[in-house]
């Protein structure tokens, strides 16, 4: 997506913070916040998978509240990088495109469960939602044991969330600067 994004995003500019000086301060701290949330929890889901995803099926901690928090936190960190365009536009995107590449995604990946854990996964299947969570269902073990190499490399996936939110506002800064220009503003 970055690279479908980035090329549009340099040339592009906020209708929005143009009409009121202060929209864009509040939508870059929204964008923050779901930035946060995508990280904290990707991290999450991270520590209850790493080293068993293949072996056991995780069904507690984020995995009692939906069958892929793992998807639902990276589009919470994806739109939120979109989000500090200050724009509308590029989180609708986001939103249309993650949700019609995940859809299939999910649904692959729901028949390899099936097969590999059988009756199991598909009394999982029938009590967890796929995305929208439930809080009612949430449960967790009292301690949680993680492969550290594994969740280090889960850790250094999720740091290009912030790297990401870190070059919209530098694009910014520099459209800011006139060092870019803009020849669209976008809604």
């Amino acid at each position: 997506m970055a690279g479908l994004f980035c090329p549009l995003f340099l040339f592009t500019g906020s209708h929005w913070s143009k009409m009121d000086p202060g929209f864009g301060p509040l939508y870059l701290a929204v964008g923050i916040c779901l930035l946060g949330v995508g990280v904290v929890g990707r991290l999450w889901c991270s520590l209850y998978i790493a080293g068993w995803k293949h072996r056991v099926l995780i069904t507690e901690g984020p995995y009692s509240l939906c069958r892929n928090p793992l998807y639902l936190f990276s589009f919470f960190g994806a739109l939120g990088i979109a989000s500090t365009t200050e724009t509308l536009t590029f989180p609708i995107m986001v939103g249309i495109i993650f949700f019609s590449i995940y859809q299939w995604t999910i649904r692959k990946e729901e028949a390899q469960l099936l097969i590999r854990h059988g009756s199991e996964y598909e009394k999982y299947f029938q009590s967890t939602s796929r995305i929208v969570p439930r809080w009612k269902n949430f449960r967790e073990p009292e301690t949680v044991t993680a492969d550290a190499a594994v969740f280090r490399r889960h850790c250094a996936h999720v740091i290009w969330f912030p790297i990401a939110a870190a070059g919209s506002v530098g694009i910014h800064w520099m459209k800011d600067l006139g060092w870019l220009p803009t020849f669209i503003n976008l809604y």
